[in-house]
């Protein structure tokens, strides 16, 4: 087996979180903060005070590589890719002993021709 890596990549979402609130007071004045993703706004009416406050939603990505182990397949030869193999041997097998019969015994063939001449001319 081989050794591979595989990258994960995770990405989570939070949810806006909101929070509002009242207190009751006689004057009015607005009040706002603001700080990264939370915004918070105080309100304040007369004999009422409103605070708004909202954290934004944030993503959060994480990276991570896994080392994984990874499978190689290898394909199996057919009966069929065997056979023909085999033939492609033997032929390959009988070319060259052909060629070494031709080439390194150098027989010489039977001349049946002279042969018969001679037997003529003897008679």
């Amino acid at each position: 087996m081989q050794k591979d890596t595989v990258t994960v990549v995770d990405t989570i979402v939070t949810p806006p979180v909101a929070l509002t609130d009242t207190v009751v007071l006689h004057q009015t004045d607005t009040i706002t903060i603001q700080k990264d993703r939370l915004k918070v706004k105080i309100m304040r009416s007369f004999d009422t005070i409103r605070v708004d406050a909202v954290c934004d939603t944030d993503t959060i990505i994480s990276v991570m590589e896994v080392p994984v182990e990874r499978v190689v397949y290898k394909e199996r030869e057919t009966p069929m890719q065997k056979l023909q193999r085999l033939a492609l041997y033997l032929l390959g097998a009988l070319v060259l002993w052909k060629v070494i019969e031709a080439k390194l015994l150098k027989r010489e063939k039977p001349r049946i021709l002279s042969n018969i001449y001679n037997i003529t001319l003897n008679i």
